[in-house]
């Protein structure tokens, strides 16, 4: 008790400040804190060797178990990956595919419109001709007609006139 009186003296002679609690307790409460404190460390030592424990395991964990885990997970995401790659460049070279084809396919088209185009003309001016010429026929005809009353006409004038001749004669 004395050095306990000793202390809070120096206490309050260095620093001006009042004594702490301890200082003022009496012996028995003195010995209560300090068995308290003592409980409270065993205490904190048992969690202690714990949490050690734990951490040890979990680092056998993290460097022979878990780690495994990881890496077989990374391994196969990796390997997922490139798999989804492959695919990609697939999709990509089918795409392309597909563009080129399609281009293909649209100058035929376009080939084709022309030759269409043509065509048509070409139909165009041989309906064109066509009615040229049967208009050109249907001429013919007439004339031929024409030229079938004349001989008639001549035939029967020439008939007329060789009995005629004959009467003459």
């Amino acid at each position: 008790m004395a050095d306990a009186g000793e202390k809070g003296e120096e206490g309050h002679s260095q620093g001006g400040s009042p004594a702490s609690k301890l200082d003022n307790l009496a012996r028995e409460d003195l010995l209560k804190f300090v068995k308290r404190q003592m409980v409270n460390m065993q205490k904190l030592k048992g969690k202690n060797e714990d949490l050690s424990k734990k951490m040890v395991e979990l680092e056998k964990k993290a460097d022979g178990g878990e780690g495994t885990d990881i890496e077989k997970k990374l391994s196969e995401a990796t390997a997922e990956k490139q798999e989804i790659m492959m695919k990609y460049q697939a999709v990509q070279l089918e795409l392309e595919r597909q563009r080129n084809l399609t281009e293909d396919m649209e100058t035929e088209i376009s080939g084709l419109k022309e030759q269409k185009a043509n065509i048509e003309g070409q139909l165009a001016a041989t309906e064109k001709k066509d009615k040229e010429l049967h208009e050109q026929l249907e001429c013919m005809k007439m004339k031929d007609e024409t030229m079938a009353n004349t001989f008639q006409v001549f035939q029967s004038e020439a008939d007329q006139l060789a009995k005629a001749n004959k009467v003459c004669a």
